[in-house]
Order: structure tokens, then sequence, then C-alpha cells
């Protein structure tokens, strides 16, 4: 691996002069252009810009602060068309875009990329949604765009508090009747030039809860005991406004989480515990240069992992450490012409004992891309060159257009791309079917969409996609029951989705805030067989309604029957799972409210499981105080 080192640098070294000399040419060549109002796009405070060509959502904050801040899938479950695939109460949750598998899924915080290089996964379960104050989610192949995105989509994770706020402190404190809870804290003070910005997150408990065994001769509820989990995290963020309309972030996160995962349903006792430890840390610099943007992100992670199985003595531990860097010039040529230029750098070193040692992985990216407008039209285009270990791509390329009605009651667009992905180090190096030879994965994706982006409440999105995965990384039984990673042919993803959202203050002050998700999913291999774990469709309802003080919420979703192996013999039935939740809103004077609620979770008391053998708690209750002071 070593010796890739010097020929990747020097590919390196060759895009950041490509980047420096095109991007200095252009903008000392614009000096007297007036794009006053494409300067309104200005990221300098890191707000999310959704890219115009391709589906992305944000994201609605109302429904997230409207329930208990437990864990950050918990939200995507019912406010998303995204498949979670929960491991249990308390266990591993993983989250997966349009028939692609979790590895597909790039997850950034703060602009860095934080999923793991050693599986490509991200624990949804681990991440508190008290520390999410903006979600947004891109499909396909707007995660081009980071340098770093998964093939499936991309999710980003940001808090952007605005300068000259004062003091805001909010607290929270959940208990729930399986024996679980929450604490949050957050506290952010701000004047005209700084910004400090503290979050504190607890997860405790025993999660003793009962749930329906389908093991047993006859189906009989049983009670979860001996598993439990703690989890501290803490979130630090700093912002300075410098001179010059620059702005200045450090943002560090640090996570501490000990896990006895419950059991599986053919089990008695626990046997399977994790240890999980986090630590990021990134400064995020910006400033606008005349008619140009510079942004520049350097950050760093460092993981910890050890795995416990008692029922098979396994006791597996690995740490991960990786340096990320981002530089980004975006300049007008003209007023409808704007380019942007990129450099994004990920270097990852993992040491496990299955590796003999430690391993490392090299993804450096150039991205040069261009948008153009006339009149109702939208064009875009994007041409990238990645360098994956030893492996040089030097053209994926993306197109996209789009076009909006003068009163955006109809927005129509398209794009296709070809974009690629590192395996990951377990694919590589795992001493017992590991394959150094693996080749990335390289797919193509497109789709087509039409929504509505009026300012009256309600908005409507149909998108049909369609992808391939070419070299698609896959672990298969060999001779002598030996399980080997080898690249395959290729898998087509297809389907459709569609969403609908109604915000509006209805009759007698009664507001209203719902979102309805469907989606159908075609994942098939060669042969024409669905994947695995690839639900075929999912209906996903989140709505909030608010008279006065009292608001209520009701999630309801539905997953159809996921297939257990390959010849699609097997499979765990279809769910239809529902919560719902009270809250009362007192006023307590000098800007403060204090907000009582009370949640029912799996509401029609469904027994379902959505990994086999995996059990899932039975109806339980959850109590939760909030106070805000603004």
């Amino acid at each position: 691996m070593f010796q890739n080192w010097s020929c990747n640098s020097r590919v390196i070294a060759a895009l950041c002069l490509v980047l420096l000399c095109g991007g200095s040419v252009k903008l000392f060549a614009q000096k007297d252009v007036d794009i006053s109002t494409s300067l309104d796009e200005f990221e300098v405070l890191g707000q999310i810009k959704l890219d115009p060509v391709f589906k992305n959502i944000l994201l609605d904050t109302g429904l997230m602060q409207s329930v208990p801040a437990i864990s950050f899938d918990q939200i995507l479950k019912y406010q998303t068309n995204l498949y979670v695939r929960d491991y249990g109460s308390g266990a591993l949750s993983s989250v997966s875009f349009r028939g692609f598998s979790s590895r597909h899924t790039a997850v950034f915080w703060e602009d860095m990329p934080v999923t793991s290089s050693m599986n490509k996964t991200f624990d949804g379960g681990l991440f508190p949604t008290f520390m999410a104050e903006e979600v947004s989610i891109q499909y396909g192949a707007a995660g081009m765009i980071n340098g770093t995105g998964g093939l499936g989509g991309t999710i980003k994770l940001n808090a952007n508090p605005e300068f000259k706020k004062g003091e805001v402190l909010k607290f929270e404190q959940s208990i729930t009747s399986i024996n679980n809870a929450s604490t949050g804290i957050m506290y952010r003070r701000s004047n005209s030039k700084f910004i400090s910005s503290t979050h504190f997150s607890a997860q405790y408990g025993a999660n003793e809860f009962a749930y329906q065994n389908p093991n047993e001769q006859v189906v009989k509820e049983q009670k979860m005991l001996g598993a439990g989990n703690q989890i501290l995290s803490g979130q630090q963020k700093f912002l300075w406004k410098l001179k010059k309309k620059g702005i200045l972030k450090w943002n560090s996160f640090l996570q501490s989480g000990a896990r006895r995962m419950p059991h599986l349903t053919y089990q008695k006792e626990v046997a399977e515990s994790q240890n999980d430890n986090t630590l990021l840390s990134n400064l995020n610099y910006s400033r606008q240069f005349g008619t140009a943007q510079l942004k520049v992100v350097a950050g760093l992670k460092a993981s910890e992992l050890q795995y416990q199985n008692e029922a098979i003595a396994l006791n597996d531990r690995g740490s991960e450490r990786a340096a990320f860097g981002q530089f980004r010039v975006k300049y007008w040529l003209f007023e409808r012409l704007k380019m942007e230029n990129a450099i994004v750098y990920n270097h990852a070193f993992a040491s496990h004992p299955e590796y003999d040692g430690g391993q490392q992985q090299i993804d450096a990216q150039h991205i040069q891309q261009a948008s153009f407008e006339w009149r109702q039209w939208l064009f875009h285009g994007l041409i990238k060159t990645q360098v994956i270990d030893d492996n040089f791509l030097p053209v994926l390329p993306s197109l996209g257009a789009r076009w909006k009605s003068k009163k955006s009651w109809l927005v129509i667009k398209g794009n296709g791309a070809y974009h690629a992905m590192a395996p990951s180090l377990n694919d590589l190096y795992w001493s017992v079917g590991g394959n150094p030879d693996l080749k990335p994965e390289k797919g193509w994706t497109g789709e087509f969409s039409l929504s509505s982006e009026l300012d009256t409440g309600f908005n409507y999105s149909v998108t049909a996609f369609l992808s391939s995965i070419e070299n698609r990384i896959l672990w298969q039984p060999q001779s002598g029951g030996v399980w080997t990673a080898g690249n395959v042919s290729s898998v087509i993803n297809s389907g459709v989705e569609s969403s609908i959202s109604y915000r509006k203050l209805l009759w007698n002050a009664v507001k209203s805030n719902i979102i309805l998700n469907y989606s159908y999913n075609s994942a098939a291999d060669s042969a024409g067989i669905q994947l695995a774990y690839i639900p075929a469709q999912r209906i996903a309802l989140q709505g909030m309604l608010q008279w006065r003080n009292i608001g209520v919420t009701y999630g309801q979703r539905f997953t159809d029957k996921r297939f257990l192996n390959s010849d699609n013999s097997a499979y765990l039935p279809s769910f239809f799972n529902a919560t719902l939740g009270v809250n009362y809103t007192l006023d307590t004077g000098k800007e403060g409210r204090l907000v009582l609620g009370c949640q029912v979770e799996n509401l029609y008391n469904e027994p379902y499981q959505e990994v086999a053998n995996r059990p899932m708690p039975n109806r339980y209750f959850i109590v939760n105080i909030k106070f805000i002071k603004s």
C-alpha cells in the first residue's frame, strides 16, 4: 500500500495545480461583473443549499422537535422514504437508499465524512436526534458534489447557529416504560461576531421490553432481560466572523457508548456487547473574494470499536484514524454561469488483528462543475477525477437540467451520472476472505422528477429512478465453507418515489404539518431475483396538528416483506407500525416555554421484526419534558 503513496501524491499535486491555475485565471477576469443576485447564495454561514437538478430534501425541523430526541434513525423511519434496518432496541441501525445497501450511504457531519472506512456503514442508533439541528438528504448522483458521497445517496448533519441571537437554552428529559431514558442540554451564546454552542446528550437504561417470540412452538410474549446501554455524547462549536466577509468555524464531537445488545429470539441470555468511542474535529473556513467564494475544511476522525460475543467466544477490537481535507472555489464567469473547482482528500488508517496489523486507504478527487441559467431553465454539468489507492478513474461525469414554471407549481428535473466507490478495508484486508485485488464499485444512475415548490403549504414530488452497479462487491461462500469478497456482475435498481407535504393554518387556528411518502423499489441481480432485505414497497407518514397549546403527532409506516436469501424462498412478513404523541406547552415568561409530552411507540402492539431473529418491543410509552429559553 505504501509504495502507491508516491504515485498518488503526484496525481494529487497535479490536480491541485489544475485547480489553482484554472481558478485563478478565471477569477481575475471578471472584476466588473454585476452578480449581486447570485451572491445571495454565498454559503458563508454554512447554510444548506440544495443542489438544483437532483432530488434533495431538508427534514422538517418542526416535526423533528415535536418528538422525543431518542436517536436519529427514528426520525428517518417516519419522515423519509429511506430504508432503515433496525437490529433491535438499543442495537445497530443502518440506512440505505433505493435498493442499495447501507455501505452505499455516505454520512457527513459538518462537511466531513463520518462513515466507517472499515465497513462503510454509519450506525444511526448511536447519533442522538438532539445533536441534529439541520438534516439534508441527497439522492443518487447528488452525492458526487460532496466528493466522497455514496453510490446510493448522502445524509448531511449540520448545526448552523445565527449571529446576534443572544442566549439560547434547551433542556430535554425522556423516560420510557421499558426502563430507558435520555437527557439533552444545549446552551448557545452569540453576538455580532462570535458564537459558542454546546450540546450534551446522555442515553441510558436497562432496555427491558416485552416482545413476541415466533421461534417458540406457540407464539408467546417474553421479556428482554440483561440488555442495556449508556451513550454519552458532547458537541462544541465556535464561530468567528472575520473581517472581509469571512467565517471561521471549529466543530468537535465526542462520544462514548457501551451497549449490551438484546439477545436473538432463539437465545435465552444476552451474549453480545459493543463499546464505541469516537472523536470528530474540524476547522471550516469560508470567505468571499469579490465575485468568488472560498471554502476550506480540514478534519480528523478517531474511533475505536470493541465487539464481544460470548456465545462464540469472540472479542473483536479495531481502531480507525482518518484525515479529511476539502478545498472549494466557486466563481462566476458572468451573471448566469457559475463555476466551481474542488479538491477532496480522504486518508484513512485502520488497525485490526484481522488485517495482520494496520492498513490504509487514500481517496482523492478533483471536481469541476458548472451551472447555467437561461430563462426558466437551469443546466448543470460535473466532471470528477478520482484516485482510490492505485485505481485511477479519469472521467466520472454527471449531467442534469431543471425547468421551473413561473409560479413554481411545476418543477421538472432530470439527471444522469456515472460514479465510483472504494471497497472497505474489511473487503480488502480481512485475513480470511478479504481480497486486495478488488476493483472499486462503479455505477451509473439516473432520475426524472416532477414536483412543486409553492409557498401555499401544499407540495408534491414524484421521482422515477434507475441505477446499476458494476463490479458489485459481495461476500459469498466458497468450497470448504469459507466466505470471500469478490466483484460480481451488475445489480439493477429501479423504482418510483412520491411524497406529499401539507403545512397550513386550518380552521380555528389549527396548524397542520403532514408529510406522506411512498416508494416502490425493485433491486434485482443478473438473474432477476430481488436482493435480500430490500422491501418492494414502503409507506411513511408523519403528521402534527397544533391547536393553541396542545399538539398531537402521529406516525405510521408500512414495510413490505423482505426476502432473506438469494432464491427468495424465505422472508420476513410485512408490518404496519405506528406511533402517537400528545404534548402541552406552557409559557413560563421571559421568552421561555415548557413542553410536557407523552408518546406511545408501536401503538397497535403489532408483533414484527425488521431483521430476522432480532426482537422488537411491544407497545411502550415515553414521557417527555422540554424547556426552551431564547
